[in-house]
């Protein structure tokens, strides 16, 4: 018993410690690495560390620790790679739109997992349907019970400290207050729940969940068969000519996939094959192949009208995959009996094609915005689009260099009536969003210093910027001003703002607030504050009464706060007052 109990403990501590190790490196690379390494390299070292340890967390218990952390560093390291095939396609961080590629990566992550961790476990394990299954599942259980206690213990420290400090002891504040010891903390904390929940598997079994999903179905089969039954009376061209149709459409064939799979279990033994639920599933599975197949004709519609877009390239590949899915899934309950296992092998093999496309889509091979920009210049040169739906923004400022060399091939279509509006318009897309650079200059980021710098709005009124105030600030922070200060607020001349007051004791009178428009109708708000090293710009407020984090005010907000003037209250150091909240340094 007591060997038991000491071996219990050794796998809490090491799995405590491996998580606070990972709440450090995020410390490290949000505080430290962010002004040491450029933008470019710190996304994909942030990605191969936290991802790394990410995986390495999902996999412990399942396999030993040192397979683990090869396998789960192994996957970051193709991840990291991914990444970095995909920025190429950009000049900088501050032009990409990293939505679809976090989509790529975090696929890698949740379906390649299972298939290294069974593959650890036995000799040819990742095709073993068994072991995928149980180890899918049990790393989402797990992760989102470790979670789930993670938010728990934060939800305990707060309250701990609010009923401390009605007897005026702010040590838990203490703790919290501060960027490294909470990451810590919370990986501690998460390490030690994923331990204690991996030695619970038994009790913590994906079944319940399971069985509850199994209840679903029935009603998601009736729900797409009244669909179907009424997309005659609509017209497939009317109806789902939009990406939204397609996504809704993609959505309901992903649940009903996922609620098939919940109903077939890892074995005959443990499926559902009789009554209700195993006739939703035989129905759902003839009714994905259908729905999966609307979506990708309500892609095709949008693609013929307007052209190639990264997003719409995605919802292709997406819907094609999903009506592949169902076509399989239909196939074996078409076939007749054994139609549970059919489906079980069907997801061993069809769990490989997102994978495949997720590396595709992060390599040269399939460059969306290249393929993009080429879909739209085209049709304007053919006459299919009109100058007034080009998407020049995007391409001068989401769609990387092939955007960039797209706009140099409409400039050059001299021959055009229209010419001369188009180089105005592409002019004025390339400048929204960036700088009043002087074009030609010698020393951009001096000109960019002096642009930000004269476009700067300090407050309170009467105040001058201090001379050197921006000198040492990081090219990503100022390229992010330059742009922020070209969108100026309603009924002020620029988008850009800094409010000086010494909110912490000792940070010096230059101390700052900082208020840059980011477009879209959100404005950045944080800190700047000149040192020895140069201006240390921190996205991001705390609120003293409710600890929130505010990073983004809406722009109307914005700009009364900057028009009427702050109001600072002392808290224990000054405090911003905004709303009804108290906004202090977030250090």
């Amino acid at each position: 018993m007591a060997s038991n109990l000491d071996t219990q403990a050794a796998g809490r501590l090491r799995m405590a410690l491996i998580g606070g190790i990972a709440g450090l490196s995020a410390w490290a690379l949000d505080d430290i690495l962010t002004d040491v390494i450029a933008d470019r390299y710190l996304a994909v070292v942030a990605l191969f560390v936290m991802g790394g340890f990410g995986a390495l967390l999902a996999l412990i218990g399942s396999v030993r620790l040192v397979h683990a952390s090869i396998a789960g560093f192994s996957l970051s390291v193709l991840a990291a790679l991914g990444l970095w095939s995909w920025l190429e396609r950009f000049p900088d961080l501050t032009r990409t739109d990293p939505g679809l590629a976090v989509v790529a990566i975090a696929t890698l992550f949740v379906v390649g997992l299972p298939f290294l961790g069974a593959g650890l476990q036995a000799p040819g394990g990742w095709r073993d349907y068994v072991r995928l299954f149980a180890l899918a599942w049990g790393i989402v259980v797990r992760y989102a019970a470790a979670l789930l206690f993670v938010g728990l213990f934060w939800l305990v420290v707060f309250l701990s400290d609010a009923l401390l400090q009605l007897a005026g002891i702010d040590m838990l504040e203490r703790l919290y207050d501060r960027a490294l010891p909470r990451a810590v903390l919370t990986g501690l904390v998460f390490g030690l729940a994923l331990a204690v929940v991996h030695e619970l598997s038994d009790a913590l079994s994906p079944d319940l969940l399971l069985r509850l999903m199994r209840l679903l179905l029935p009603i998601l089969v009736a729900v797409s068969g009244v669909f179907l039954l009424a997309l005659p009376l609509r017209g497939l061209s009317e109806a789902f000519g939009t990406l939204s149709a397609a996504a809704t459409l993609m959505a309901v064939t992903i649940a009903g996939l996922t609620l098939v799979t919940a109903t077939v279990d890892a074995s005959d033994s443990e499926a559902v094959l009789r009554g209700l639920p195993a006739g939703a599933a035989r129905a759902m599975a003839l009714l994905s192949p259908i729905l999966a197949g609307v979506a990708l004709y309500a892609v095709w519609l949008r693609v013929g009208q307007y052209g190639w877009t990264p997003e719409r390239l995605a919802a292709l590949c997406a819907a094609g995959l999903l009506t592949l899915y169902g076509l399989a899934y239909a196939g074996a309950v078409l076939v007749g009996r054994g139609w549970a296992r059919r489906i079980r092998d069907t997801n061993i093999v069809m769990a490989l094609a997102p994978l495949a496309l997720s590396l595709l889509w992060l390599s040269p091979m399939l460059n969306a915005q290249r393929i993009a920009a080429g879909s739209q210049v085209a049709r304007f040169a053919d006459g299919r689009l009109p100058l007034a739906d080009l998407p020049l923004s995007e391409m001068a400022h989401r769609w990387g260099h092939a955007g960039l060399a797209a706009l140099e091939d409409l400039e050059a279509m001299e021959e055009r009536p229209d010419h001369a509006v188009l180089v105005a318009r592409i002019a004025a897309a390339r400048d929204a969003g960036r700088g009043p650079v002087p074009a030609g200059t010698e020393d951009v980021r001096t000109a960019r210093l002096t642009s930000v710098a004269g476009a700067l709005i300090v407050r309170p009124t009467g105040r001058d910027l201090p001379a050197r105030f921006l000198d040492g600030i990081s090219a990503y922070h100022l390229e992010q001003w330059v742009r922020g200060c070209s969108l100026p607020f309603e009924g002020l001349e620029s988008g850009c703002s800094v409010i000086f007051h010494q909110m912490t004791p000792g940070a010096g009178a230059d101390q700052a607030i900082y208020l840059v428009h980011l477009g879209g109708g959100q404005v950045e708000i944080g800190t700047a504050v000149p040192g020895p090293s140069g201006l240390k710009v921190r996205a991001g407020l705390r609120d003293a009464r409710s600890g929130v984090r505010l990073r983004v005010l809406p722009a109307d907000e914005a700009a009364t706060l900057i028009r009427d003037g702050a109001r600072f209250q002392p808290v224990r150091s000054d405090a911003l007052m905004f709303d009804d909240m108290q906004l202090v340094p977030d250090n």
